[in-house]
């Protein structure tokens, strides 16, 4: 999207090559574009966070201050011996944060040991923090000498009129007021937690807010829990997931400048993190007058898909409609009363044995009954059953996946399976991590469902009996929806969504052992679905089969090279990495992160097959994507350049070798065993 006349031009970021320019909220409200031509590859914007914080699984593995890794900087962490939560590189780290809010933040959880509370109850309560250390600088009391009133961040807030400090914090949306009352009430509790640990009130034995003796005399700088649910509610619409170059998630950000880029279903920038300093990269030529958007969700996914984690997280609708028409992934309430609906009238909904629902929408339909987008064709296709000889069939197929629980209470409690929240209601834990708040694909913006697992109990079981009981839950294919239309070829409509819903099912099973850290026990349990899945997307003598890239195929086939990577098995993870490929390049830009990423691990196991020639050829292309999504310097870059430079030197080691007559030097082997 270019910009207009309309557009008002508010504000100039430092440097001088991007602006922010203000429109109508329906036409996209705040949003920020180019002013000089950029480069594919250059940084757009380059920026410290207002407030950071790790989640629970890189707590023990990077610092609390920095976010690096002990082998970025040699040696091992320190802890904090009073807290014992939280880990530095070196001592200037620890000097660094004790300044910058460490102190307050050590007494409060040594109060409440051994629980943590979640991520986002600390980044919370960071921000307060951070604005009680401002207010100080403002009065003259604190005479800490702290850098953090000339950070870049906070600067370029500043220049796009946000404000200075906490104030760009408190200028972002919270679109409180389109906010169901489920959602409201579960943002009040998380403020209580948040506010309560920012007061150091917090107990370790209790899973509510404690305060057996009030202060007759209260600090009136005091966080009001009204604030705090509003400033949660800011966060989860505009906090970014800092992730670490091969996109796995490590913490969450607030960024106020960063979080004026919109979405974009083909966005012209990716976002990468050095530490937690969020780096914004052109994902290709940028003219004067282009928009600076980004992904805030995963792209390799069907349009509907999008709209529906898009509402849910951020509260605007793809379609701009308001979800007033008919998404098959929105919340029940939502698809129920889209239902009646002229272009609905050829519907019809049926309970399949096992729970699973089809909803058919006609033979004679070309195309489903809602706006499609350009991949849709590709990820929705069938095609004759492979035993028949295969072959692309007139109509589709779309699966919808209910998150666990899920039921009619509004708008808050949609969207995607992997940010759910658990509606257990049980009694407050604030023991949790980060939770739902994950990335599009660990590269776009949290999220809204982390101040919701806040209050939400995790259970003190083993690790087998859990695996058991979420797997019982994730086996119930009452979750499940398969949206049918066109002929099918003739194919059992029945059959064919009892099929897709049981692959379904047992994907979720897939997932859950594969989550389980990877391990040798995990792998092996996670077999015996996947090998049960390749037999039913497949299709039978009475079901039709899912097409090459449709999406459900295509995530099965990502867990199967994860399991199969994992298990040792190459071969196998080369041909699911094969399989998926051409989906990445449908789907994703040619300069998007995790497209390079899928090259450079294509690479990676070709060059541990000795696949020279394979190995050279995506090892270029991914350096090529990575270049410009991750930067030239990047650790990712370095490792598939010196792949590259290895296998280039064997291929003409080989070379020589058979000019001379060397015949057992063809093999190649052992030569590459680094990258085994």
């Amino acid at each position: 999207m270019s910009a207009t006349d309309a557009d008002a031009v508010h504000a100039i970021l430092p440097g001088g090559s991007v602006e922010l320019r203000v429109a109508d909220p329906a036409d996209g409200g705040r949003r920020l574009f180019v002013r000089a031509p950029i480069k594919a590859g250059d940084e757009i914007l380059s920026l410290n966070p207002y407030a950071a914080v790790l989640n629970d699984a890189s707590r023990t593995s990077r610092c609390d201050h920095t976010f690096a890794k002990p082998s970025d900087n040699g040696g091992s962490l320190l802890r904090c011996a009073r807290s014992k939560v939280a880990r530095y590189v070196s001592r200037d780290a620890q000097v660094a944060a004790w300044k910058r809010g460490y102190k307050e933040e050590c007494a409060s959880l040594v109060n409440c040991a051994p629980r943590v509370p979640p991520a986002t109850v600390r980044l919370a309560a960071r921000v307060l923090w951070r604005r009680a250390r401002e207010a100080a600088a403002a009065d003259g009391s604190n005479d800490d000498d702290d850098d953090e009133i000339i950070e870049d961040g906070v600067a370029a807030a500043a220049a796009l009129g946000l404000g200075r400090g906490y104030d760009a914090v408190d200028a972002l949306g919270d679109h409180w007021e389109r906010l169901p009352d489920s959602r409201k009430a579960s943002l009040a509790h998380a403020a209580m937690l948040a506010t309560a640990f920012h007061a150091g009130t917090l107990g370790p034995g209790s899973t509510t807010p404690t305060d057996p003796d009030p202060d007759p005399n209260p600090n009136p700088n005091a966080a009001d829990p009204r604030h705090v649910a509003r400033l949660l509610a800011k966060i989860s619409c505009n906090a970014h997931t800092v992730c670490d170059e091969e996109l796995n998630a490590i913490g969450v950000g607030v960024y106020p400048a960063a979080a004026m880029v919109n979405h974009g279903d083909a966005p012209t920038a990716a976002q990468s993190f050095k530490g937690k300093k969020i780096v914004l990269r052109a994902t290709r030529d940028l003219k004067r007058g282009d928009e600076v958007t980004m992904a805030y969700v995963e792209l390799l996914a069907t349009r509907q898909e999008r709209r529906a984690a898009l509402h849910a997280g951020y509260n605007f609708d793809l379609d701009g409609t308001e979800m007033a028409t008919y998404c098959p992934h929105a919340s029940p309430d939502r698809v129920e009363a889209c239902e009646g609906m002229p272009y609905m009238r050829n519907t019809r909904r049926t309970r399949l044995p096992g729970g699973a629902v089809l909803v058919d929408h006609g033979e004679g339909s070309d195309s489903p009954p809602w706006r499609t987008g350009h991949a849709d064709a590709y990820l929705c296709a069938v095609e004759a059953s492979r035993k028949s000889g295969g072959g692309i069939l007139h109509g589709g197929v779309e699966v919808v996946t209910r998150p666990i629980g899920d039921g009619d209470d509004g708008d808050g409690d949609d969207g995607d399976e992997k940010s759910a929240p658990n509606r257990d209601d049980d009694a407050v834990d604030y023991s949790g991590g980060l939770g739902g708040l994950r990335g599009s694909g660990g590269f776009g913006r949290t999220f809204a469902e982390e101040a919701e697992r806040a209050f939400k109990t995790v259970k003190a079981r083993s690790s087998m009996a859990e695996m058991e009981i979420a797997g019982g839950r994730l086996r119930d294919k009452s979750r499940f929806e398969v949206h049918v239309w066109g002929t099918l070829g003739g194919a059992d409509r029945e059959h064919t969504a009892m099929r897709v819903a049981e692959c379904a099912s047992l994907l979720a099973v897939a997932e859950r052992h594969l989550a389980a850290g990877g391990t040798k026990n995990g792998v092996e349990s996670a077999l015996k679905p996947l090998a049960r899945m390749s037999d039913l997307m497949n299709g039978d003598d009475a079901s039709c089969a899912l097409g090459p890239i449709h999406l459900l195929r295509v995530r099965v086939l990502d867990a199967m090279q994860r399991a199969a990577v994992t298990a040792g098995d190459f071969e196998s993870a080369r041909d699911a990495a094969y399989a998926v490929l051409p989906a990445y390049r449908l789907s994703y830009p040619p300069c998007h992160p995790p497209l390079g990423l899928h090259l450079a691990l294509i690479a990676k196991i070709e060059a541990h097959l000795v696949d020279l020639n394979a190995a050279v050829q995506f090892a270029r292309e991914a350096i090529s994507c990575l270049n410009v999504s991750h930067g030239r310097n990047s650790d990712v870059v370095r490792m598939m350049e010196t792949l590259l430079g290895e296998s280039e030197a064997e291929l003409r080691y080989n070379e020589y070798n058979r000019s001379g007559g060397n015949e057992d030097a063809e093999t190649g082997e052992g030569y590459l065993e680094a990258y085994e």
